[in-house]
């Protein structure tokens, strides 16, 4: 034991203070990444925020696994079993530490952004430390690419006062109209980058280790972290690999190291790849379609050519040639991601091609940062200047980045929407705890309800975005899924025919690239509401529906005048039981 105290005296003066710089950085990234919810305790006494409709999705998965099989994720679109693209790893030990807590799902985001900064902020350092070697300007740095709201899009500086200019005048333009977009992208948007970025940053951090000095343990490790990334992130993996590839071609001297980890790290990863393949291959082709994933484009169509970005990466890799060659792993990292972006060229495919963004545009911001610093070095600055230029930068980032972060979580009308609705569902069904649905029961109508009744309350959504992403739902399915929703919702024909003309000229799907067939889908799915208008009782026993939440306040339709019970009249929403 004494030897044991004696060893961890000697590392803390050794490591000193590294350890002081990584405990103020790790404080910082999960105050950071909590901040909403503590913004949110203070404003109404409870922490939960909703940050988006992606936020409810990852949550509908996780309520599945918790409320029916805490070890494995299914599909919660069904009663029992299915499957889904999103990686255990980054849902179920969320999952098992709620359980274990014994707190209900939708703590779980708490869980997931305590875990995003401490993950984050410590390999940011760690990562920062390595390239930079000074410890000051490692921390600094390591704040600065936390906070610095250009990150993201390789925008390093730029976009974070553009965007205190814009609001400081009072000119925001549409940047709270949506979901948070300003601090929420860079690091701690769940589940990613929150959930993934930190296993990405420990490969970044391994493999240049690996580099600097090519030992048997360091290679394993590097190799290790590269497989984990086939457990984490599609979009990471496949920038990886690419990159390691590049880097065999371009640095002949590191040949043999990219190689081992290449080949080490692919069987690593290579069950999930299997499973990955499998799961693509045996569940319907629809539900990848219809969600961008694997679709058929014109090869030389929906380009992504991010101007800033492309520039660094012309720029770095001269810097790359004649000054640091240490910095190859990084430049291809950076390259391969932003390649990858526009793969449709040679693939003639769409698999969500935007994602490589959360690669590329954190790596391009290091690579720029580290070459930044490597050509304001020979000023020779003291220490007391460095000190203090550290301070003040760090200062200026944490006013500014919190003041921002505090904005998003306020004012960005997706998340307000969100989380309101949760306060107002929690009052509603707090009110009268008699009052339960039955678990796994099919819930129909207001889409936001439907949502939290199915985190809270196990339930199955007749229709919205987990129907959508369902690989045992087909199109055919899927369009009278949302016909009979629409119409329990109580629209008109006219109102229905105006929705779905509008969703289906945007978002994902052939459909929306390809106006005739839009029309043809609107054709197919209006006779169906007229089928549905005529004898409702058929489709509600083919999906099984018990429940509907409609808005209060509105006109009741009156299919409710035959068979169905109003189960709950609360202050915002009715709720309906279906006793046929």
């Amino acid at each position: 034991m004494k030897k044991y105290l004696s060893f961890s005296q000697e590392y803390f003066k050794l490591y000193r203070q590294d350890i002081i710089a990584l405990l103020i950085v790790t404080l910082i990234g999960t105050l950071l990444a909590i901040f909403p919810h503590i913004v949110w305790l203070f404003k109404t006494g409870n922490p939960v925020w909703m940050a988006s409709a992606d936020n409810m999705l990852y949550l509908a998965y996780t309520s599945d696994a918790y409320f029916n099989h805490p070890l494995y994720l299914g599909d919660p679109v069904l009663v029992d079993g299915g499957t889904t693209m999103y990686p255990w790893l980054q849902f179920i030990p969320g999952v098992l530490l709620i359980k274990l807590l014994g707190l209900n799902p939708i703590h779980i985001n708490i869980i997931w952004r305590l875990w995003s900064g401490i993950s984050i902020s410590v390999f940011w350092y760690l990562v920062t430390r390595s390239y930079l070697k000074n410890i000051w300007i490692a921390l600094t740095s390591s704040i600065l690419l936390m906070i610095d709201i250009g990150v993201h899009s390789s925008s390093l500086f730029y976009r974070h006062f553009i965007v205190l200019t814009q609001i400081a005048i009072h000119k925001p333009g549409n940047l709270f109209e949506g979901y948070p977009n300003l601090s929420e992208p860079n690091n701690w948007r769940l589940i990613t980058p929150g959930l993934s970025l930190g296993y990405l940053l420990l490969h970044i951090w391994l493999i240049h280790l690996a580099l600097v000095k090519p030992t048997r343990k360091r290679i394993i490790f590097a190799s290790i972290s590269f497989g984990l990334l086939f457990y984490v992130y599609f979009y990471f993996w496949t920038s990886a690999a690419f990159a390691l590839l590049l880097c065999l071609l371009v640095d002949f001297k590191n040949r043999k190291i990219y190689l081992t980890i290449g080949i080490i790290g692919t069987l690593i990863g290579l069950p999930q790849l299997i499973y990955n393949i499998y799961i693509k291959n045996h569940t319907l082709k629809d539900w990848l379609l219809r969600s961008d994933n694997f679709l058929p484009i014109p090869h030389f169509s929906e380009l992504l050519l991010p101007s800033v970005a492309i520039s660094l990466v012309f720029i770095s890799l001269l810097w790359v040639i004649f000054r640091d060659r240490s910095l190859t792993h990084l430049w291809s990292l950076g390259t391969s991601a932003l390649i990858l972006t526009n793969h449709q060229i040679i693939t003639g495919l769409q698999i969500q091609n935007f994602h490589w963004g959360y690669c590329y545009g954190l790596v391009i911001s290091l690579l720029s940062l580290v070459i930044l610093t490597n050509l304001v070095s020979p000023l020779n600055w003291g220490k007391r200047t460095l000190i203090f230029s550290g301070i003040v930068i760090a200062t200026i980032y944490l006013t500014t980045g919190f003041w921002l972060r505090y904005l998003e979580v306020t004012q960005s009308k997706e998340s307000i929407s969100y989380t309101t609705s949760y306060y107002q569902y929690d009052h509603q069904r707090s009110s009268d705890l008699n009052i339960k649905l039955q678990p796994r029961s099919v819930i129909a109508g207001d889409a936001v309800f439907g949502e939290f009744a199915m985190i809270l309350e196990n339930q199955r959504p007749l229709s919205g975005y987990t129907v959508l992403l369902s690989p045992s739902v087909s199109d055919l399915e899927w369009n009278e899924r949302i016909v009979l929703n629409d119409y329990l919702q109580g629209f008109s024909r006219p109102e229905f025919i105006a929705k779905n003309q509008t969703d289906l000229h945007t978002g994902w799907g052939t459909w929306s690239r390809n106006p005739k067939l839009a029309l043809e889908v609107l054709h197919n799915r209006t006779s169906y509401f007229d089928e549905i208008s005529i004898n409702p009782v058929k489709a509600l026993k083919k999906f099984q529906v018990k429940y509907v939440a409609l808005l209060n306040g509105k006109e009741q339709p009156k299919y409710l005048n035959n068979g169905w019970k109003l189960l709950q009249n609360g202050s915002y929403w009715q709720i309906w039981q279906n006793q046929l």
